[in-house]
This record gives structure tokens, sequence and C-alpha cells, in this order.
């Protein structure tokens, strides 16, 4: 308030004040002094107050400038001495690349004022993620799981109890779509570089994988009618998917222990194939069926086949595979080449087959690989669990024998052939043999390489989802023995998941057989 006379005691200032009422004070000073006001004091002085709210500031860069004086002012507020408002509340964008801000506010009521200044860092730090809800709830892996909550901007990791998402995407600052991978139930976290914000709730889901225990018969023509028994098929029989080697299967009744299909058109000598939809697992029988022909017992001789040109690239050609990649019910031919050029690529040729009518399109769909790198063998299979085969390629390098596991991803129609861009994942040296197998029975298909530099097998395991291929690191087991060409001593390794006694799996350590190669001259 101001006063309207001096006061000065002996140099001393006032030492207490006490107010009696709204128009009467005291105010005590040095030497016994006494003033007595009894007017109310007059106009009241101006007096600035204000706090900075920087509350959210991370996601909005907003800060909040909350005015605490009396509102019957009036009111500049200065940022770095720059007006920036004459409302009684203001805001202001925040910089985080400007280390500090001079906040003023000036308060006036026409005569006098009062000026206030804090000061503002752009050190906040930002908030940890917040989950607000996820759905769904429960899932296996590969399933999609859509997050909501906040302060996602900068997520480095996600994960499904305390199992981390196969992979995931930040949609915005307020949404994460991740994948399930092989995981438990419990909590969904979301970590940024601040901490981690958790949500409980998530049901994993464990589907085992099918298991082939028995199947019969165990040889026929194409059309006969096999009844597969084991464990954990899809009741639904639309949700198996039964290869035969190459081809698939028509699926016509189903239960969680059986299966009854019928051999397709273009069954290999390969393990039977049942996938279960609804987990996206798959289950090996331990041996082929075996096709049979109508051919009354008689031998085969140079006449028992019709050839039928194909027209492909020029080069060697070191492996030709089919498979029915389009599930049209017709197998498909896979070929590799290796130019003189240097080139390598991959040639897969449709089935336009008609009954006693064998043809292929006439032009191949391409798949160049790029690196000069030889192939070796070329397989196909399942490796993403979505039901269509995949291709899978051994391939070495022209300079250093340093070998690649090449993977391309059928992304096929029916009637339309393609496949994703080609994977690489390292592999042996020097490889000579190529398989496709699920090694430690999680329903996903392993690959196995051997490698003759030094002698032993490499196994990628498989840990893909619905849509995305991926393997654990390589690992390498010796055989014990050098490969020489072309009489090589090949140490086959049979894991003990593939050993089985009337059906029932064996556990064994790995068991080495030595067998004989030697070269084989075909006519082609």
């Amino acid at each position: 308030m101001p006063r309207d006379n001096n006061y000065d005691g002996g140099w001393f200032g006032h030492l207490d004040l006490q107010c009696l009422n709204n128009n009467q004070l005291w105010a005590g000073g040095s030497n016994g002094f006494l003033e007595l006001s009894t007017n109310g004091g007059g106009t009241p002085l101006p007096k600035a107050y204000f706090s900075i709210d920087t509350n959210n500031v991370y996601n909005t860069s907003i800060v909040k400038l909350v005015n605490a004086s009396k509102t019957t002012y009036q009111y500049q507020w200065f940022k770095n001495d720059v007006l920036i408002s004459t409302s009684y509340h203001t805001t202001y964008t925040a910089n985080f690349f400007h280390p500090l801000d001079t906040i003023k506010l000036v308060v006036s009521n026409g005569t006098n004022t009062d000026t206030l200044i804090r000061y503002q860092y752009a050190d906040v730090l930002p908030p940890i993620p917040v989950i607000t809800s996820f759905t769904p709830t429960a899932g296996v892996a590969g399933t999609s799981v859509s997050i909501t909550g906040s302060n996602f901007n900068g997520t480095t990791a996600v994960s499904f109890g305390g199992t981390p998402a196969s992979s995931f995407t930040v949609n915005s600052a307020t949404s994460i779509t991740a994948i399930v991978a092989g995981g438990s139930s419990g909590s969904v976290a979301v970590t940024n570089q601040y901490g981690t914000g958790t949500l409980a709730g998530f049901n994993y889901i464990s589907f085992p994988a099918p298991v082939i225990t028995s199947f019969s018969p165990t040889f026929g023509q194409a059309g006969t009618t096999v009844t597969i028994t084991g464990s954990y098929f899809d009741p639904v029989a639309a949700n198996n998917i039964v290869y035969f080697g190459a081809a698939r299967a028509v699926v016509s009744a189903a239960s969680a222990t059986q299966l009854v299909v019928q051999v397709p058109t273009g069954a290999t000598f390969k393990p039977i194939t049942v996938l279960n939809t609804s987990s996206h697992f798959m289950g090996y029988s331990v041996k082929p069926f075996v096709v049979t022909f109508p051919g009354g017992g008689g031998a085969f001789t140079s006449s028992s086949f019709e050839r039928i040109p194909i027209n492909t690239p020029s080069g060697g050609w070191p492996n030709i595979e089919n498979g029915d990649f389009d599930n049209d019910g017709k197998p498909d031919i896979v070929i590799g080449n290796n130019s003189s050029n240097g080139g390598q690529q991959i040639s897969v040729y449709r089935n336009t087959s008609t009954p006693a009518v064998v043809s292929f399109v006439p032009a191949g769909t391409y798949l160049n690989l790029g690196e000069d790198r030889t192939i070796r063998y070329i397989r196909t299979g399942d490796i993403d669990g979505d039901g269509k085969l995949d291709i899978v390629v051994s391939r070495d390098s022209n300079y250093n024998g340093i070998g690649i596991i090449t993977v391309f991803r059928n992304t096929s129609t029916v009637g339309n052939i393609s496949f994703a861009a080609y994977l690489n994942f390292p592999s042996g040296n020097s490889q000579n043999d190529l398989a496709i197998r699920d090694m430690d029975g999680d329903g996903r298909s392993d690959v196995i390489s051997s490698t003759g530099d030094p002698s032993r097998f490499v196994i990628l395991r498989n840990i893909s989802t619905v849509g995305n291929i991926a393997f654990a690191p390589k690992t390498s087991f010796g055989t014990g023995g050098a490969l020489a060409s072309p009489l090589m001593m090949l140490t086959m390794m049979i894991n003990p998941m593939l050993l089985s006694r009337d059906g029932i799996r064996i556990p064994s350590p790995f068991i080495k057989i030595p067998v004989q190669w030697a070269r084989c001259n075909w006519p082609l």
C-alpha cells in the first residue's frame, strides 16, 4: 500500500505490522515509534505473480503461463524480452534446442507497475509411455495387436509377457501395432529411453505343433484316400493344409486326431506335412508316402516318358525343384541358373497342364539374385506358416566360398506366381546339400545345410511369423571328416525329433551315419 508520509526512526525501518480491520493497521518501528493508519491505505500497489506449467510439453511443445495476480490489472508477457501476449493467462511454443527461456510478467494498475521474472529451462524430461488398452487381449504367435495410449514416440521395444514382439510399428504418439512372437501371458510393455509403461491382461495361447503318428495306406496312386492319424489337428477341415511333398492335398474330413485326405496329382517322395492354420504350426511325417503308377509292374524304358521341352535361360542348372506355388493343384517347376557372365537367377515355370497334355508357361517368372554367388541347391517348403511353399536356395561366393541361404517368400495367388524380395542368411562355406525340416519340434520348418569347408552341418532355426521370415543365428555341428568330390564320405546327422518307434518320438543324442556318395549321370 502507498504511504503519505516519510518515516525515519534513527535509520531503522519498521519492525512489526499488525492489521486491525479493513481500514486500520499499526506499524511499529525502532525507538518505540508507532504509526496508525485510519484511511484504508489508499489504492493498492500492483503485484505480479505467475507460475510455469510444463505438463505434457514433450508431446505438445506447449508451455502454459498461469497468472496469479489480481484480475483487475493490465498485463504484458515477455519471452526473451519479446512481447508475446497481453492476456491474463497465456502460452508459448517451446523450442527444445533453446537451453533457456526468460519469462517476464509486467503488471500495471495504470499508475504503478510490478515485474516478475522467471527462468524456464528446456531440459524437460519427456514422460514414459502410457498404455490405456490393447486388442485383442489374447493371441498366438503371429497375432497382430493394436496398442493404444500416449507418449509412444521414440519407442525402442515392445513385449508380451516379457517376450519381445517379433516386430512393431509406431503408427503415432498414441498407437502401436505389434506382432506377437512365441511368448507368454502377462503384461504388455512399451519402452522408450525414459522408461517403460505396462498394462496387464495379455493371454498368450500356445498351440502345440501338429504331430503325425501314422498314415494309411502308405502307398497308392494319385486320388487315393489316405487317413492321417496324430494329434493337434484342427477339427475344421478347411483349417488344415496338407502337402504330399510338392503338391497340396484336399482335406475331406477332420478331427483333432485324424484327417482324411486325397493324394494329389504331382505328389512327390517327401514327408507328408500338416499345417494347422489356427496356430500356423506344422508337423511332418517320419516317412514319405509312396506314389504308385498303373504300369502293370513293367520295367521303365527310354520310351516310358515323353520329353517335354522348356525354354530356359542359358547357363548351368545346378538344381531343379518343383512345388505348387500358386495353389492351383498343379506342381510348378523352379530352376536355378548360373550363367557364364556371372549372373545368377531363379526361374519359376507355372504348370498349365491339362489331362494327358503336359505344358508350362513359355516365359517363366524370373527372380534375379544380384550378387555373384554360385547357386548350389534349391528346396521348397513353407517357412512362415502361411500355407504357401517358399523357395530356399543355398549359394556360395565365387571369390571366397562364404555361403549364404537365400529365401524367397511366396506371395502367389491362383494363376499368378510371385515372390517377395529375397532375404539372405549367413551359412557355411562350400555348401553341399540342403534340407528343410522341423529340427526342434516347435512347429516351424528349419533349414539344414551341409558344408565342405570345413566339413559340418549348419542349422538355421526358424523364428518366422506369418509374412515375416526370420532365423536365429546359425548353429554348426562338425561331422568329423572331410567331404570330397566326386566320392564323398557324407556324415548324416539325424535329429532325435525325427526318430520314431510306433509313432513315439525317442530322445537320443545326434547319431552319425557314414554313407558313400557316388556320381551318377542321368540322361535328360
